[in-house]
Formats: structure tokens, C-alpha cells, sequence
């Protein structure tokens, strides 16, 4: 049997370029990409996946090889095959023959929830990418927060059937936000003396170190944690890490909602810690791990085999791993500025991870629903099926505590929520842009709101200001018009811990900066 390959512009009636290839004894796939790959001079790109694309008169079928050779070829190109075999070999059969491990690729529509929003041209189309040419990918979900990730958006929700993509949650398995009450009232966090003594104990404090083993120890007993982890990636517990992750007071600036703020035992008189953190290096090395044995760049892990649920494993640990350490940086952020909590958590939920949810999809032409159990990725998602879920703003704008509506946040929009405001600009133009306009480090170090901000890395103060990020009322208001959540109460920023390790510009900054002056 031979196959017919070509490249033709989108839409395009007629391949510009074409080869006839004939499949070898093994079922022709690893024969026909290693030939369409000389024929075409593309560069080879392991693995092939395979969508149905139905035009008006034939089946078609595409291949897409990856994104290297898609963008070899430009974003407007497509490789179409067809069949010179009387017998056509439907997108189901293409799949079994590539070992029978994963489903085809189904081409869903991507849809991005934003109005108010400015999303980035970018992270759209690294999301149709995802729609298009990962296998088994059932949904695909912008939030209001989506913006350019490495390779893979960020502030998505994607839903697969049968298959895991670990590159879709990325190395911060586990990442999210803690929210609990702490011991300081009001009337302290509004006196600007008490705000900097805090802040220069922290400045001072060894939270981006190590744990003493005899502290770690003590608390991990009284956790009663039996993470396998614990041990081998225990430096990193109870450190904020690097980024846009920080541990901030937060007082409420407004209640939006008195019933709902009032079931929740919200106190207006009450200061609450947030920590935005995640699993650290111990998500990196998973990732790592995969990536270094995957096949095929598109193929991700088929349910049921060795591979996939040992990443699952992983990937449930590293998520408790997560958690613990939230714990660990809110005791000793408010051990350091010597406070405490008072009382549990108002919430903790993990916006970086992979989980089974239960999905109606439409089905067919005649407007059927089909019900399935697919492998939820958030990249960058709040889940909106978990209860309360706070989105903070940058660190000199307000964060919003946010109430999911659960019949309406469904499938529509992944069940998921935004995490943040999500970047408008990315780490280097931040950091540019902030030179040239001649803003100093310090002035960064003090908001417009009347919050101090702790970190001594002085481009990481650059990288995180206040306008690499969108507006965060956007945000919420493009939440709040489709009915998804409703705003319960508006934080505003108290102190921001980022890190007290003394980092200062590299000389090629400098001379930027001396060079704008």
C-alpha cells in the first residue's frame, strides 16, 4: 500500500508540494516519516499524530509532525495525505497502527474566555497548537489570565481523553495558593512603622534557606506527612522559590458579597497571609524525567500503561509536596515577623496539576451529548469545582476572593478559573522597559496602595513590577459577566515577601541602565 503526502497552503485545494510514499511491512508508520521526511527535505520530527479533517466532497487526513517542522514550513501550511490505495484508512485505524497506545488527534476548537482582557496573539496560537496537534485532546480553555508559556500557554485548561500530557502542567507541579488568617489585626498592619519593621526582619531572615533538620523534623511530626519526597528534595521545603511566587499580607479592602463573606467567617478587622508557591525543583525533575523518555513530542502517556501511572504517582506526591511546603513558608514567614495564624486555611488549591473530571460533550450532528471521564491539565488554572479561589493582582494592585458558580463553570469553561492577572509583558521587556523609563529598584520597593515589598534581587523587582501584569479588575470582570464566579471580597497588599537573598544587577544591565540616563 502507498500513501500520498503533500504540503498545501490552509484551505487550499491542491498540494504545492507532494510525494508518493510506500508503507513498509510494520504497518508503514515509522517508514512513511522517515520518507515524507527526505522526500519533502523537512527536518525529522519524531512521531507522527493524526486528525480527521472533513472537507465537502472527500476525507482528508493531516499530519502533523511537530512544532520544529510546522514552523520549518510557516504556521499557513499543512501536510494532507490521501490515499492511492483503493481502501482508505480512517483516523481510528491510523491510530491502532501506531502501537495501538493513544488516540488520534481531534482538532477541537480552542476558546479563550476574555473580553476586558487583553490575551496576547501568542498565547492563542500556542493554544490552538494544543488543540490541533496534541492526540486525544477532547477540550481546549483560555482563561481571562492567558499568556506565552515555554512551548505551552499559561492560564489554560485542557481535557484529554485516555492520554496525560506532562508538558501541559509544566515542572511547578502542584503550584498554588494558600490562604489562612493570621494573628495581626488591622489597625497594626495600617501603621507604616510596624509594615517596615516586619519588612526588615524579613529582609534580614533566612527563609530562602534550608530548614534547620531539628525544626523540619518537628514540623513534619506534627503534619504527620509521609511524603517519599520529603527527604530527598527537603532543602527546598518551606522556601517561596524564584519568580512570580511570594507570601503577602493582605487586608480587606471591601466586602463584596456580606452573606457569602459572612458563611466564609471573613473578619474585616483581621489581616490574612497568602503564599503563592509550588513543589519547587522536585516538579522539575518529574517533568525531566518524562522528558527524557517520551517517544514521540506529541504522543503524551496513554492511561493504563507503567509510564503513565508511574507519572501519576509522581504527580499526586509532588502536588502533596506542594501543599505541605505553602504550610511550611506561611509558619515560618509569620515565625519570622514574629505573628502567628489563627485558625485553619480558607483555602488551598493547586492550580498546576492533572486530575480525572467527567465531562458532557456534544456529540454528532443531531445534537447528542457524550459523557466521559477525561485527564484534566491546568496550566495556570484555578479549579472552579473546589470551592473558593483567590486571584491575586500584581503585587501593587488588589487580589480578589472569588465564589465559583458550580452550575455554571462547567465544561464551558474547563472547569477551571484564572490564577492571577497573568503577564502582559514578558521577564526581559519588563526589565527593559522599567530602565528606560528610569525607575529605580527602590521606588519598587513601595506601591501605590502604601504596601512594602521585600526582595533584594534587584531584576527580579524589574521582571515582577506592577505593569508587566494585566489589570486585575479586567480579570475579574470578565469572570464575573459570563456567570462563572462572583467577587466576595477585594484584598489590598499589606507586605510582599519575594526573597532576601542580595542579588544586584549583571554588568550588561547596568551599562542599560547607565546607558538611559
Amino acid at each position: 500500500m502507498s500513501i500520498r503526502v503533500g504540503i498545501s497552503k490552509e484551505g487550499a485545494e491542491h498540494e504545492a508540494k507532494a510525494a508518493v510514499i510506500k508503507l513498509g511491512d510494520d504497518g508503514g508508520w515509522k517508514s512513511l516519516e522517515q520518507a515524507a521526511a527526505n522526500k519533502l527535505r523537512m527536518k525529522r520530527v519524531g512521531g507522527c499524530v493524526w486528525k480527521e479533517k472533513r472537507g465537502a466532497a472527500t476525507d482528508r487526513h493531516v499530519l502533523a509532525w511537530g512544532s520544529s517542522a510546522l514552523s520549518t514550513l510557516g504556521q499557513d501550511k499543512q501536510l494532507v495525505l490521501s490515499e492511492s490505495a483503493p481502501t482508505p484508512i480512517s483516523s481510528g485505524e491510523a491510530s491502532e497502527q501506531q502501537a495501538g497506545t493513544e488516540p488520534a488527534c481531534c482538532s477541537v476548537p480552542a476558546t479563550v474566555i476574555a473580553d476586558e482582557s487583553n490575551v496576547d496573539d501568542e498565547a492563542v496560537k500556542q493554544l490552538e497548537a494544543v488543540s490541533s496537534l496534541l492526540a486525544g485532546v477532547r477540550s481546549a480553555v483560555g482563561l481571562p489570565d492567558l499568556h506565552p508559556g515555554r512551548g505551552f500557554p499559561v492560564g489554560a485548561a485542557i481535557a484529554c481523553e485516555k492520554l496525560v500530557h506532562p508538558e501541559l502542567v509544566g515542572g511547578d507541579i502542584g503550584c498554588g495558593m494558600l490562604l489562612v488568617p493570621t494573628s495581626i489585626r488591622r489597625k497594626a498592619a495600617e501603621k507604616d512603622a510596624r509594615r517596615e519593621k516586619w519588612a526588615a526582619a524579613l529582609r534580614g531572615s533566612d527563609l530562602d534557606e534550608p530548614m534547620a533538620p531539628d525544626k523540619l523534623d518537628a514540623l513534619l511530626g506534627e503534619r504527620g506527612s509521609t511524603n517519599p519526597f520529603v527527604r530527598s528534595h527537603g532543602k527546598a521545603l518551606g522556601t517561596v522559590g524564584s519568580g512570580n511566587h511570594f507570601a503577602e499580607l493582605q487586608a480587606v479592602d471591601e466586602i463584596l458579597d456580606d452573606d457569602k463573606a459572612r458563611a466564609i467567617g471573613i473578619d474585616p478587622d483581621t489581616i490574612y497571609l497568602v503564599v503563592h508557591s509550588g513543589s519547587r525543583g522536585l516538579g522539575s525533575d518529574i517533568l525531566d524525567g518524562y522528558l527524557k523518555t517520551k517517544p514521540n513530542s506529541h504522543a503524551g502517556l496513554t492511561e493504563g500503561t507503567d509510564a503513565c501511572d508511574a507519572y501519576l504517582q509522581r504527580h499526586d506526591e509532588a502536588v502533596d509536596w506542594a501543599r505541605l511546603n505553602r504550610r511550611l513558608i506561611a509558619a515560618r514567614f509569620l515565625e519570622a515577623i514574629g505573628e502567628d495564624t489563627a485558625g485553619e486555611p480558607l483555602l488551598d488549591i493547586c492550580h498546576n496539576s492533572v486530575v480525572k473530571q467527567g465531562y458532557r460533550l456534544a456529540s454528532g450532528p443531531d445534537g447528542g451529548v457524550e459523557e466521559a471521564q477525561l485527564f484534566l491539565h491546568r496550566k495556570g488554572a484555578a479549579p472552579a469545582n473546589e470551592g473558593l479561589v483567590i486571584i491575586p493582582g500584581s503585587r501593587g494592585h488588589h487580589s480578589f476572593l472569588m465564589a465559583p458558580d458550580a452550575a455554571v463553570a462547567t465544561e464551558v469553561c474547563g472547569f477551571s478559573l484564572a490564577h492571577g492577572a497573568g503577564r502582559e509583558q514578558s521577564r526581559s521587556d519588563a526589565l527593559a522597559k522599567g530602565l528606560k523609563s528610569r525607575v529605580t529598584a527602590e521606588s519598587l520597593t513601595h506601591t501605590d496602595l502604601s504596601s512594602v515589598v521585600v526582595c533584594n534581587d534587584e531584576t527580579l523587582l524589574y521582571e515582577e513590577a506592577p505593569t508587566a501584569y494585566k489589570p486585575i479588575y479586567a480579570v475579574v470582570n470578565d469572570l464575573s459577566a459570563r456567570g462563572l464566579a462572583c467577587p466576595v471580597v477585594k484584598f489590598a497588599p499589606v507586605l510582599t515577601f519575594k526573597t532576601a537573598v542580595q542579588k544586584s544587577l549583571s554588568k550588561k544591565t547596568r551599562k542599560l541602565v547607565a546607558s538611559c540616563r
